[in-house]
């Protein structure tokens, strides 16, 4: 029996192309995952939305705790006494005499220059119709003094005066004066040197 030729037999061992082609390939697969993993991340940029009509806030001031207002000192004369020239004094035709009286400042408002004393009505008297009031302290008493002049017709005349504000409201109680001008208590003219006294019946 002739001798057949043997097949040869598939060997276990890996063929060698085929173990390169999967290196390769393995290589390549480990190749894009290492560019995949290095490759950043885009960044998008997204514009803000804007509106057509402005927002209006609301500014919230802190509440000042009040203030309490200084209260305005208030005005007030009292009348105490006369003490010179008392009510009805009789006077000579044209004597020149000094009123005085005593009032008391019973108001907070301390009186200065700016807080005058004004002729009312009646008879001025010879003296100015306006007068700086004397000053005095709140609560404290103080003098008033005119300087008046007695008119030359006989008769009973009286003078009466207001005090006034800074802002010109009067205030307090009137003052006044009251004399009788005697035509009586005229000082009896000396006679002149050299001259003979007239001897009357």
């Amino acid at each position: 029996m002739a001798n057949l030729p043997r097949k040869k037999s598939r060997s276990s061992k890996p063929n060698s192309n085929s173990l390169l082609l999967l290196l390769i390939a393995l290589a390549s697969l480990l190749s894009a995952c290492g560019e995949q993993a290095a490759r950043p991340t885009p960044v998008y940029f997204i514009a803000p939305t804007l509106s057509g009509q402005p927002t209006a806030i609301a500014l919230v001031s802190p509440t000042p705790p009040p203030v309490t207002p200084t209260p305005a000192c208030t005005y007030g004369l009292s009348y105490v006494d006369d003490v010179t020239i008392p009510d009805g004094t009789r006077l000579a035709p044209g004597a020149i005499f000094e009123k005085i009286w005593r009032v008391r400042n019973d108001g907070t408002c301390n009186w200065d220059s700016r807080v005058r004393l004004r002729y009312l009505d009646g008879n001025a008297l010879g003296a100015a119709t306006e007068q700086t009031l004397f000053p005095a302290r709140a609560a404290a008493e103080a003098d008033i003094q005119i300087t008046f002049t007695a008119p030359d017709q006989a008769g009973t005349y009286a003078s009466r005066w207001q005090a006034y504000t800074p802002q010109g409201e009067p205030f307090g109680d009137l003052i006044f004066v009251l004399i009788e001008v005697d035509p009586a208590l005229a000082p009896t003219p000396s006679p002149t040197p050299g001259e003979t006294p007239t001897n009357e019946p």
